[in-house]
């Protein structure tokens, strides 16, 4: 549905609520889907042999590493979570410095390929589960901040536009749990 139509998902949502949920689901869901897929498309170009594997690791963390990809979320709830580290080429974000670190390693077994095509499976599988952390994160922070409890302290929006967020970051992150025993 088009932002300004009046049908579709969106008809109920005007201003910034319809914003932010828009934006963080294109940024979460599309972004996230899109970075996953090119990880595994790269485990099975290394298991086929393919020398282009190495460049679907690189597309999935331009996807990550985006403006408004998942590493600019890990970036902004660190300090919430208490998940900041020294500042390195991937930010102050722990989770997002261990994911440069896993992509780098991704990249080496990818080039590699043969038998490290086994252990870039492990890696991807990795990087993935590590990939969710800044979305888990931004959803308990939405859900910290409608708190009725809370609200009046933490100076949201109003309450809506939080909600919203935190869809957003729910529906990214309900497949993942979904697989989850």
């Amino acid at each position: 549905a088009s932002l300004n139509s009046d049908t579709g998902a969106y008809k109920l949502l005007e201003g910034k609520p319809r914003e932010e949920m828009a934006m963080k689901g294109i940024a979460l869901q599309s972004v996230m889907m899109g970075a996953v897929n090119s990880l595994y498309t790269a485990v099975r170009k290394c298991a086929d042999g393919s020398a282009d594997a190495p460049q679907y690791v690189d597309t999935a963390w331009a996807l990550f590493a985006s403006e408004k990809g998942p590493i600019a979320l890990g970036e902004k709830r660190c300090p919430q979570f208490n998940t900041c580290t020294t500042a390195s080429a991937a930010g102050k974000s722990s989770v997002n410095v261990r994911l440069l670190a896993a992509f780098k390693k991704a990249q080496s077994l990818a080039t590699t390929r043969g038998s490290s095509c086994w252990e870039l499976r492990s890696t991807v599988e990795g990087i993935v589960g590590l990939m969710y952390v800044p979305v888990l994160q931004g959803m308990m922070r939405e859900a910290y901040e409608v708190d009725p409890v809370v609200h009046g302290r933490v100076g949201g929006d109003d309450g809506f536009v939080e909600v919203c967020e935190g869809w957003a970051f729910t529906r990214a992150v309900l497949p993942r749990i979904a697989a989850c025993s």
